[in-house]
C-alpha cells in the first residue's frame, strides 16, 4: 500500500530523528541557559560595583577627600545618593567626616594594629604604631597626626634604600618616586586616586605666609599648621597609613 512505501518509512523515520535531535538541542539550551544565566547575573552584578566605586572615588576626588577602604556597596550607594543632594562643599565633607568617625572606631583601630604586628619587616616599628594607635584612642590627636607621616617616610626609606641621595638623604622627590613603585597608577583607579592625594596633599609645598587647608606633610613639620589635631584629621591619617602599609606589604610579598 502507498502508507507502507519504504520511502515515506524512510521520511518518517527521518521526522522522528529530528524531533529527538531537537528535544535534546532544547534541553541543551536549557541547561545551558541555566548555567549561564548566573554568570550574566554575577557579572552585571560586578559592573554595577565597578561602577558605584567609580563614581563614588570620583566624587571624594573631587571634594579632596582620601579614599576610604573596604567599603560595602551599599554604604557606598547611600553616600552617593546623599553626597548629590547635598550642595555645599562644606555639608558634602562634613558627611564623609561623621562616616569615617562611625566607621573607623577603636575596635577597627585594634583589628589594624593586630594585623600589622603580623608583618616582620614592621617589627621594628611596632611599638610605634601602637602608640600612635593608642594616642588616636585616647584623644590626642595632635600627636597620633604628627606622628603618621615621619612612619611612612621611614618604611618607604628602608623598602627602597637605592633611592635615597648620596647624603643619604630620602627627599619629597625619593617619595614620589616610591609611590610610582608601590601603587599601580597605570590600571588600578583606588591607587591613581591615592597617587594624587598624596602628591596634590601631604607632599604638597606651603609657605609660613599663606593659610593651611589641607592635611600638609611639610606644613606639619615646620610649626606652620597648628589646627589639624582633630578626630577626623587622625582618623585620615590613620587610613592613609593603613593603605600604604598594605601596599608596601604587598610589594615586598611580589618581590620576594
Amino acid at each position: 500500500m502507498y502508507f507502507n512505501n519504504p520511502l515515506i518509512e524512510a521520511v518518517r523515520r527521518q521526522q522522528r530523528a529530528i524531533e529527538r535531535i531537537t528535544r535534546s538541542m532544547n534541553q541543551v539550551n536549557l541547561i545551558h541557559a541555566r548555567l549561564v544565566e548566573p554568570y550574566i547575573k554575577a557579572r552585571k552584578m560586578m559592573e554595577t560595583i565597578i561602577k558605584t566605586i567609580d563614581e563614588f572615588e570620583e566624587l571624594l576626588s573631587e571634594l579632596n577627600y582620601p579614599p576610604i577602604p573596604n567599603m560595602y556597596g551599599s554604604d557606598m550607594r547611600y553616600i552617593i545618593e546623599k553626597l548629590n543632594e547635598l550642595e555645599a562643599t562644606e555639608e558634602k565633607v562634613r558627611l564623609l567626616d561623621e562616616y569615617i568617625i562611625l566607621r573607623f572606631n577603636t575596635e577597627k583601630v585594634d583589628q589594624r594594629i593586630r594585623i600589622w604586628n603580623g608583618y616582620s619587616w614592621l617589627e621594628n616599628r611596632n611599638v610605634v604604631l601602637e602608640q600612635i594607635a593608642e594616642a588616636h584612642k585616647q584623644g590626642l590627636y595632635f600627636l597620633s597626626v604628627l606622628a603618621v607621616f615621619p612612619q611612612v617616610e621611614g618604611m618607604l626609606a628602608e623598602l627602597f634604600p637605592d633611592k635615597r641621595n648620596d647624603k643619604g638623604e630620602f627627599t619629597t622627590k625619593h617619595l614620589k618616586q616610591s609611590f610610582k613603585e608601590i601603587l599601580e597608577v597605570q590600571c588600578d583607579k583606588s591607587d591613581q586616586q591615592w597617587d594624587k592625594f598624596y602628591r596634590e596633599n601631604l607632599l604638597k609645598g606651603f609657605t609660613h605666609d599663606d593659610p593651611i587647608d589641607y592635611l600638609s606633610r611639610h606644613a606639619l613639620a615646620h610649626g606652620k599648621s597648628f589646627e589639624y589635631g582633630t578626630e577626623v584629621n587622625s582618623i585620615k591619617s590613620f587610613i592613609i597609613l593603613d593603605y600604604i602599609i598594605n601596599k608596601i606589604n604587598n610589594y615586598r610579598e611580589g618581590s620576594s
